[in-house]
C-alpha cells in the first residue's frame, strides 16, 4: 500500500492489452504522442520474453472528471466506462501492444533464436513480420517464425500451434510441438504473464497527489510528470501548453538543443520570477492564468539565458551544462534586465559556482538564495562583485566526469570560452549555431585525454588531463595512436605548439607521458591563476 489514496497492484500483459483493445485502458491526453524506435521497441519485447523486471506503471482507476483522455496508437477510442487511465508507462505497453498485433507492425521471432536463450540474440532476432502466412515447419522447424501475436494468451498459442502443425508427418509434428511448447514455456508465455507493478490511484485523487507519487515512485521521471500534469491543468480548447512548447522549441533552437520535449525549465522560470521558488510543488501550485500570461517572456528569457551560457560560457553541448540551475536563474534575471549588460560579473558566477560545486546538494534552494540576492541588489553588481566561494584542489585534480562532474563540464566550457585552439591547429566550433558550416570543422568539439590509459589510477580519465579537439583531430589520432584518442603523440607538444597555451596545458616533462601526476599538478596551478586572474576565485588547499 501507498498511504490511503493508492494501493500497489500487479497487471498481466494479457489483462492490459486486452484493455487497450477493447478502449476499456485509455492514456490521459496530455502525455506525448508514441515516439520509440523500433530498436526500442525490440529492446523491451526481449526483455519481457526474457521474464526479466520492464518497469512499473502509474494509473487512475475508472474516469477521472478533470482528465482528459485518448486511445492508444493503433487502438480504437476510449469506450466508456473506463477501466483504467495511464498516467505512467505509455511507450511501453503502446510498444507492446505494437508488438504483439496481428498484422504488418506486428513483431515475429524464429525458434531457433528462442531456443539460444540469449537476450542479445533475441532482440536481434525479432522482426516485422512478413504479410505472407506461417511457412511450413517442415523440413527446417527452426526456419519457422512465431508471429507474437499468437502469444498473447495461452489459448491462443497452443491453438496456433495446432494450426501449423497439422499437416505435417506425425513423426515431424510431435517434434515441432515438443519444441514450440518449450520455446513457449521458456520465454512466448511472457508475452501474457508477465506482471507490471502499478500503482493505482483512485479517480477521487487531487493532481498535487498525483505529483507527489510521481517523484516518490520515479524521482527520474519527476521533471517530466510536474510539466505534464501543468500541461492538464492549463489546458484549455483554444490554449495547449504542449503546442505552445513545441512551438517554442521550433522558434528557439536551443530549447530543443538543451531540453527537447521537457518544458519543465521554463515553468521554473515563472516560478522562479512569481513565487521565489522552484521546488515541484511552487510549479504545480501555479495559476493557469499566469502561466498563460507569463509563458512567452518565459521562454524567450530561457532562450536568452542559453545563449548566454552557450556564447559567453563555452557550454557548447547540453552534457557539458554544468548544472541545469544556471539557465532558470539566467532566465529569472533576463526577464528585468539584459544579460549583455552584466556579461562579465554572471559569467564570472557561472564558472566559480561550478568549480566551488555550489549546487551540488540543494540546488532548488541555492538557486532561489542566489536569485533574491541578486534582484535584491537591483542588479547593481554588489551580490555578483562578492568574493566568490572558494574552490577545492582536491576536488579539481581528482574529478573526472562521474566523480565531481561538474568541474569536468565547467573545464571543458571553461577551454571553449578562452577560445582554445585544436592540436591540429584547426579553428574549433565555437556556437552550437555554427557545427557543420563552411568556416569551421565538421561539429562541436570532443573532449580527448592527455593521458595514457593506467589500469591502477586511472588517471585518463581525471578532468585536469583533457583537452578540446574538433572531431577530425580526434579521428587522426586515434589512427596515429591505434587506439582511442586516449593520450596525444609527443609531436604535439613543445615550444612549438601555441595550441598549448590557449588550453593551460603546461610545457614540462615532456608533455604529460613521463609523470602524469606531476602534470596534472602543473596544470591545476595554471588553472588555479585563471580563477583567480579572470573570476577572483581562490583555491583552497596544497597545490604541490
Amino acid at each position: 500500500m501507498i498511504g490511503a489514496t493508492a494501493r500497489t497492484d500487479t497487471i498481466t500483459v494479457e489483462k492490459l492489452l486486452d484493455g487497450i483493445e477493447t478502449g476499456s485502458v485509455a492514456l490521459a491526453d496530455f502525455q506525448r504522442d508514441f515516439d520509440w524506435s523500433g530498436a526500442a521497441i525490440r529492446s523491451l519485447v526481449a526483455t519481457v520474453l526474457m521474464g526479466w523486471p520492464a518497469g512499473s506503471l502509474l494509473a487512475v482507476v475508472g474516469d477521472h472528471p478533470d482528465l482528459e483522455v485518448r486511445r492508444f496508437e493503433g487502438g480504437p477510442e476510449p469506450y466508456a466506462p473506463l477501466w483504467m487511465i495511464i498516467l505512467d508507462g505509455q511507450q511501453r505497453l503502446t510498444a507492446l501492444f505494437s508488438a504483439a498485433s496481428d498484422g504488418f507492425r506486428g513483431l515475429q521471432i524464429s525458434v531457433e533464436a528462442l531456443e539460444t536463450g540469449d537476450l542479445d540474440v533475441i532482440e536481434e532476432r525479432l522482426e516485422t513480420r512478413s504479410p505472407a502466412g506461417p511457412p511450413s515447419l517442415h523440413p527446417a522447424i527452426e526456419a519457422l517464425r512465431i508471429p507474437l501475436s499468437a502469444a498473447r494468451s495461452r489459448s491462443e498459442f497452443f491453438s496456433w500451434r495446432a494450426a501449423v502443425t497439422r499437416d505435417l508427418p506425425v513423426h515431424v509434428r510431435d517434434e515441432a510441438e515438443l519444441r514450440l511448447s518449450q520455446v513457449y514455456r521458456d520465454h512466448l508465455h511472457w508475452m501474457h504473464d508477465h506482471q507490471f507493478p502499478t500503482i493505482v490511484l483512485p479517480s477521487t485523487i487531487s493532481e498535487s497527489a498525483v505529483a507527489r507519487i510521481f517523484e516518490r515512485v520515479n524521482r527520474t521521471g519527476m521533471k517530466l510528470g510536474s510539466f505534464d500534469l501543468v500541461v492538464a491543468r492549463a489546458y484549455s480548447r483554444t490554449w495547449n501548453l504542449r503546442e505552445r512548447w513545441e512551438e517554442a522549441r521550433y522558434r528557439y533552437p536551443l530549447l530543443e538543443t538543451f531540453f527537447e520535449d521537457d518544458g519543465l525549465p521554463a515553468l521554473q522560470t515563472i516560478a522562479l520570477k512569481h513565487r521565489r521558488d522552484v521546488r515541484q510543488a511552487a510549479v504545480l501550485a501555479l495559476d493557469a492564468r499566469l502561466v498563460l500570461n507569463t509563458w512567452e517572456p518565459a521562454v524567450e528569457a530561457l532562450d536568452s539565458a542559453l545563449r548566454f551560457l552557450v556564447q559567453e560560457c563555452g557550454v557548447l553541448r547540453p552534457d557539458w551544462l554544468p548544472y541545469r540551475a544556471f539557465p532558470i536563474l539566467l532566465a529569472g534575471i533576463a526577464l528585468d534586465t539584459r544579460l549583455d549588460t552584466l556579461v562579465q560579473e554572471l559569467r564570472a558566477y557561472v564558472f566559480t559556482r561550478a568549480f566551488a560545486l555550489r549546487f551540488d546538494a540543494a540546488a532548488n534552494t541555492r538557486v532561489v538564495e542566489d536569485y533574491s540576492a541578486i534582484c535584491d541588489t537591483t542588479f547593481d553588481r554588489v551580490f555578483l562583485a562578492k568574493r566568490p566561494p572558494f574552490a577545492s584542489s582536491r576536488m579539481l585534480i581528482g574529478s573526472t566526469r562521474q566523480r565531481q562532474g561538474a568541474i569536468f563540464r565547467a573545464f571543458l566550457c571553461l577551454l571553449a570560452s578562452r577560445r582554445a585552439e585544436d592540436p591540429h591547429g584547426r579553428r574549433l566550433s565555437l556556437h552550437v549555431d555554427d557545427a557543420g558550416d563552411g568556416d569551421h570543422d565538421d561539429g562541436l568539439p570532443v573532449n580527448v585525454s592527455l593521458l595514457k590509459r593506467d589500469n591502477d589510477e586511472r588517471l585518463h580519465l581525471r578532468t585536469l588531463g583533457m583537452v578540446l579537439a574538433a572531431p577530425t583531430t580526434a579521428l587522426e589520432i586515434a589512427r596515429e595512436t591505434r587506439q582511442a584518442p586516449t593520450a596525444l603523440p609527443p609531436r604535439l607538444f613543445g615550444d612549438e605548439a601555441p595550441w598549448m597555451a590557449t588550453q593551460m596545458v603546461p610545457n614540462v616533462l615532456n608533455g604529460a607521458a613521463s609523470e602524469p601526476s606531476a602534470f596534472l599538478r602543473t596544470r591545476l596551478e595554471l588553472l588555479a591563476k585563471c580563477l583567480e586572474g579572470e573570476f577572483q576565485q581562490s583555491v583552497a588547499g596544497d597545490l604541490d
